[in-house]
């Protein structure tokens, strides 16, 4: 992953000692492979991640093996295989939550977000890192090829769509068959807003891929973290 995309070097780019006092507890969610996770327990602040994904393969074999390559620290690992929603985490009982280009997988944006605000204890933090916030214009360019395809399969022809998906008021399904929705920039404040949580956004200035491996489109955003706290 580290030689194909920043997402690793974005994630450096956080002042985790800022966010984290000694003896936190942090829950990775949708950690995947679980590169973050075995960044985080490296940490002498972090007393353990909850490292939580829905595949049991990347779980229960990838996570082990990617702590033991990155020198982490198994024993503050706990190891979880569930969905995002329902969170089955004791209310108040995480510190610092962290998604990793995972977030936008979730299908109920809304209630995954007010489960985070129960488990977090008070003063806690969720971390959004490696989201790519779309561009207005790529937002409107998706919008008219949906459309335009929306049209041709109302005529009885079948639209040849490469990566089938939807439109809706708050985002765009862009690939079905990954679940991969996208947002502009006030998008994201709007649901950050309805569902009360301050939201910063934090532009990382790196691309997602590395040149050398897929070069830049005109739109394509930088990686981009949002730092939300929820409110009162």
């Amino acid at each position: 992953m580290r030689d194909n995309t920043h997402h690793v070097d974005a994630a450096g780019l956080v002042e985790w000692e800022r966010l984290a006092s000694p003896g936190s507890h942090f829950l990775d969610l949708g950690c995947g492979a679980g590169w973050l996770t075995a960044l985080l327990t490296r940490r002498a602040e972090v007393a353990k991640v909850v490292a939580w994904d829905s595949s049991p393969h990347l779980v229960g074999e990838m996570l082990p093996e990617m702590v033991a390559l990155l020198d982490g620290d198994m024993s503050k690992v706990e190891a979880v295989c569930g969905e995002f929603v329902p969170l089955l985490v004791e209310d108040r009982s995480i510190d610092v939550a962290v998604m990793s280009s995972a977030f936008h997988h979730a299908d109920r944006p809304d209630a995954l977000l007010d489960e985070l605000r129960r488990v977090l204890t008070p003063g806690g933090t969720l971390m959004l890192l490696n989201e790519t916030p779309w561009h207005r214009l790529a937002m409107l360019t998706f919008t008219l090829r949906t459309s335009a395809a929306a049209l041709v399969n109302l005529g009885g022809r079948r639209s040849r769509v490469r990566r089938p998906g939807h439109l809706a008021v708050d985002h765009a399904l862009y690939d079905a068959r990954l679940g991969d929705r996208a947002m502009t920039l006030p998008q994201w404040r709007a649901l950050a807003a309805r569902t009360g949580w301050s939201i910063e956004r934090i532009d990382t200035g790196l691309p997602p891929y590395r040149e050398s491996f897929r070069p830049r489109g005109r739109l394509e955003p930088n990686l981009t973290h949002f730092l939300m706290r929820p409110g009162a």
